[in-house]
């Protein structure tokens, strides 16, 4: 095998007072990035996303490019989900799917194994064909399907649903202009 073929798309963090993101690969871990900003869930209070921001280590051989796997470049400008609307997503494990949303505004409730968070405004996408999303999946940015503007950013779900946090809740606490 050469280098690049043996690294996957599984990350993990470091213990450090300055986190930084690793690839793994079968022989050993490349640091990737250090991360920026994280807002998590708290367990009392009702919260708008969980989610964090890295920044990416770059170099000669490291560059980011804003396409996204299977769907392009999304434009600069988000939108707010809609009833009905069509959307799709490239994620990690399931690939290019897509989906329809089927409610905006709504409050879930999420376990994280020791406590349970709800998260309120949240949109809510149905499977069509094939599940849009699975483990692994978590942060994929989620387009409309015309233009590929940028809608939610999928966060959680179940086998029926799939939940996504709002651009507008993901640019306010990271001070950045969705989708990066």
């Amino acid at each position: 095998f050469s280098r690049p073929s043996e690294i996957s798309h599984f990350f993990f963090f470091n213990d450090t007072a300055t986190p930084e993101i690793y690839t793994l690969s079968l022989h050993d871990a490349l640091p990737i990035s250090r991360l920026a900003k994280w807002s998590g869930p708290k367990p009392d209070r009702q919260n708008l996303i969980d989610a964090a921001v890295a920044d990416a280590f770059i170099d000669d051989l490291h560059t980011i490019s804003p396409n996204i796997l299977g769907i392009g470049t999304p434009t600069p400008e988000p939108i707010s989900a809609t009833f009905r609307l069509p959307v799709t997503k490239s994620g990690r494990t399931t690939g290019v799917t897509a989906a329809t949303c089927i409610a905006v505004g709504a409050a879930v409730r999420v376990g994280y194994g020791d406590f349970s968070a709800t998260f309120t405004d949240q949109d809510i996408y149905e499977n069509l064909k094939t599940p849009f999303s699975a483990a692994g999946d978590s942060g994929s940015l989620i387009v409309d399907q015309a233009k590929k503007r940028p809608c939610s950013l999928l966060f959680a779900g179940s086998a029926q649903i799939k939940i996504g946090h709002p651009s507008r809740h993901v640019n306010e606490p990271f001070e950045t202009i969705f989708p990066f």
